[in-house]
Formats: structure tokens, sequence, C-alpha cells
């Protein structure tokens, strides 16, 4: 889903379809070795030596790619920010040091944010992705943040939340780029009619093992 969010075949409009293709994609990767199988069906391995080069690759030039793990101080970079395009931030600390209330991030495009599990939530600021006008696709996971501000990215395609608090979750309705939106164990038990104003939404996924019932609006499913 993250991979359509960014534009993957462009030609193809439904979900579906584009799911078939990506499915596709990997096996021909898999094939090359570029990429290792797994048993588990939905996850998969790279070779360290294909890692570090796909790392060194995307470490200069234009479009660049950040990778960090077990984050506990925010990343001391001596170049701005805006150089990346894609960020995936692993395991941060609840109690993570220097970290921001906003940054600019004027040319990324993909952000994956995970809190620790065993840590507790990540506390974000309800302004911390205001500055992010090109993002297009957002992973969080074990996060704790506002949609309040949400109405300034413009460019998002993709929000997957899971094990994620969400508050000023009806701020979600004035995203009207939205094509992917996936809740999973958020505690949200009733969908608002609001959603129904979402004419881009495509994808819809929510699941929440304890919550017994969810309330959809009458018209949603058959839309």
């Amino acid at each position: 889903m993250c991979g359509i969010g960014v534009g993957l075949f462009p030609n193809f409009y439904s979900i579906e379809d584009k799911r078939k293709r990506i499915v596709e994609a990997l096996k021909k990767l898999q094939k090359s070795g570029l990429l290792l199988e797994t048993d588990n069906p939905e996850t998969m391995r790279m070779h360290d030596v294909v890692r570090d080069f796909a790392h060194w690759l995307t470490s200069t030039g234009e479009n660049r790619f950040m990778v960090k793990d077990k984050l506990k101080e925010w990343p001391d970079m001596v170049e701005s920010f805006e150089c990346y395009t894609a960020i995936a931030l692993w395991k941060c600390s609840s109690n993570i040091t220097n970290f921001h209330d906003k940054l600019e991030f004027t040319k990324l495009k993909t952000l994956f944010l995970q809190g620790d599990e065993w840590d507790g939530l990540l506390v974000v600021s309800s302004t911390f992705f205001e500055e992010m006008k090109a993002l297009q696709v957002l992973y969080l996971q074990f996060v704790c943040f506002s949609l309040k501000e949400f109405h300034s990215l413009p460019n998002l395609k993709t929000l997957w939340c899971e094990y994620c608090k969400l508050e000023n979750f009806s701020s979600l309705t004035n995203m009207r780029s939205l094509e992917i939106l996936t809740l999973i164990e958020t505690e949200i038990d009733e969908i608002s009619e609001e959603l129904m104003k979402m004419s881009t939404l495509k994808y819809l996924r929510l699941y929440d093992g304890e919550v017994e019932e969810m309330k959809f609006p009458p018209k949603l499913v058959s839309r």
C-alpha cells in the first residue's frame, strides 16, 4: 500500500490491480536474488550486501533515504533535512531527547515513524507534520498524535496507523487527497458520516480486536 501511495503503477486505477503488479514485481526481485524469501508471506529479507549498497545509493544525490533504529536521541545531522525524500525511524524511545515540534521536510514523500512497543507510545506534537507538504505516505506505529493539522498535507495519499492513539479524528475529513486509510488497533469504534466527504478514498481497512462492534455510516460501504 505504501508503494501505491508514492505512485507505483499509475496506469492502473484499481487498488487490486496495483497490488497484483506489486506482487509480481516482488517475485521478480526474489528470483533475481535482490530479495530473499521467508516463511512469512507478509515479510521478506534482503541480503546484507544488497542492503548496504541500497543505503549507499540513497545516501547521496537528490533522492536521499534515511533509516535509523532504536532511537533515544533525535539524529544530529549536519546537512539540512530538506535533502531527504524518504525517512524510516524505527523503535523510537518515548523519552527521545531533542525531538522537534516541527520540522521542514520540503522534499519528504515517505515517512515511517515507529515508537517502541515496550516503552510506551511516542507522543508527537500536532505541528510535527505541518511542514511536510510533499508527504505522500505516512506509516505510524505506537504513536500518539493529532490529526488537527493534517489539512496542511495536500499530497498525502496513504495513512497507515497501527497501535496508535489518534486525537481530533474528525479532522481526517479535511484530507482531500487521501486514497488509502488503514486503522489497526486504534481504539476507534465509530466512523463519522463526515468520512463520506472523502471522495478520493479508494481503500479503507479497520480492525480492533478489543472493539466488539464498530459503527459505520450506512452508505459508506456501498460507495
